[in-house]
């Protein structure tokens, strides 16, 4: 085995995806060996907005790097999924004490702060 010398970072960022039926703002805590482009989310808080009702996220985990993303936000009474990759979004919304689920998705633009 070779020399397992990385240097982990963290970095906390704001991550906000917006556009055709989402808002979504994020202050994300990032580890990773380059966290200025990618990392692993290890933790957030926050908002999104979708189909025009707002959720406050609890915990954000999930996934940054260059033109994607790809998250999981519990609400509490919610689990949120969303991806983005190179200008579009899928989201879906699973509420936890009915069944079913809304999918949404659409264009939308990554910014990371």
């Amino acid at each position: 085995m070779g020399n397992a010398n990385v240097t982990l970072s963290v970095a906390t960022r704001q991550v906000s995806i917006s556009g055709d039926g989402i808002k979504a703002v994020f202050t994300v805590d990032v580890v990773g060996v380059n966290v200025t482009r990618f990392g692993r989310v290890v933790y957030g808080t926050g908002s999104v907005e979708l189909g025009g009702v707002s959720y406050t996220a609890k915990s954000v985990a999930g996934f940054l790097g260059g033109d994607a993303a790809r998250f999981t936000i519990y609400t509490g009474n919610a689990i949120i999924k969303i991806r983005y990759h190179n200008g579009m979004y899928y989201a879906v919304v699973k509420p936890l004490d009915t069944a079913g689920y809304q999918r949404f998705n659409g264009t939308a633009t990554l910014t990371v702060t």
